[in-house]
């Protein structure tokens, strides 16, 4: 089995653990571990299986971008205005397909040379949440989404763009396998001392063998209605949330659909001095 180890400046080595028994005439009398650094290897693979990837997705929107700007060109020479107007729109999509398969591939080059880099501050998580929720919305064939959340903040310190970024990941893929099978269901709270996110989809749900590799990379979770992609969002989001010192999960049943829970650390509370008669809690 290979595992990693992180350094005390973030920075990570892969290691691979070998076990063989220890036998004497059909007898085991005990086993040896042997473990070595595969650092470069798993490097290696990784950076292959990486570019294999980006060459294969990133063809299909530079290709699309390439001929709809050609039609854009042809439609304004000819004076049809409206017409490439249309394709200058579509191109325009593919623009904003490719920046975030593009962004996508850099997240997994940070996360597996070394730390991500966090801006971390107090906020509410339902802020970073109702945030990621809009942009959601406006997805193609998005379902409705409802947000619950309580009357209290939920404040964690976190890196506020990062974590909209996983909600928004969790969000996508909802609509992507639960299109067409009732709201999406988003849920704020507190669990314990921590932070509770939970998005709930209502679509076919997802095979226990497949759940077991759902936030592994490359992972692409078979649906007829399923954008082509990288197989990466699921799995930046969880390395974001282990950087956030929380943990992600998925269950699911068939037929029955998919919740995704995130959880957080809550934020400490300070106390100070208020007027010289007392402490007050933030």
């Amino acid at each position: 089995m290979e595992f990693a180890v992180s350094a005390p400046d973030g920075t990570r080595r892969w290691f691979e653990a070998v076990t063989e028994p220890l036998t004497s005439q059909d007898r085991t009398l005990g086993g040896v571990v042997a473990i070595r650094d595969v650092s470069d290897r798993t490097m290696r693979r990784s950076l292959e299986r990486l570019m294999a990837a980006a060459s294969h997705e990133l063809k299909t929107p530079t290709v699309a971008i390439h001929n709809y700007l050609q039609l854009v060109y042809r439609l304004l020479s000819e004076g049809d205005v409206e017409q490439a107007g249309a394709y200058a729109a579509r191109a325009l999509s593919q623009t904003r397909r490719l920046s975030s398969l593009i962004e996508r591939l850099l997240d997994v080059s940070r996360i597996q040379s070394g730390p991500l880099e966090l801006r971390l501050r107090v906020v509410d998580l339902a802020d970073i949440v109702r945030s990621a929720v809009d942009v959601a919305q406006v997805l193609p064939n998005c379902p409705p989404i409802r947000l619950r959340t309580g009357p209290k903040a939920v404040r964690v310190r976190a890196d506020p763009d990062r974590l909209e970024q996983v909600f928004l990941n969790l969000l996508t893929n909802a609509v992507e396998h639960a299109s067409g099978s009732g709201p999406i269901e988003v849920t704020v709270r507190f669990s314990g001392r921590r932070a509770e996110v939970a998005v709930r989809d209502h679509g076919a749900g997802v095979p226990a063998e497949d759940l077991r590799s759902i936030f592994e990379a490359y992972t692409r979770l078979g649906h007829q209605h399923a954008e082509p992609g990288l197989g990466l969002g699921l799995y930046v989001a969880r390395e974001i949330v282990i950087a956030h010192d929380g943990e992600i999960e998925a269950t699911s049943r068939i037929g029955a659909g998919t919740v995704m829970t995130v959880r957080l650390p809550l934020a400490e509370r300070r106390t100070r001095v208020v007027g010289g008669r007392g402490r007050r809690r933030e």
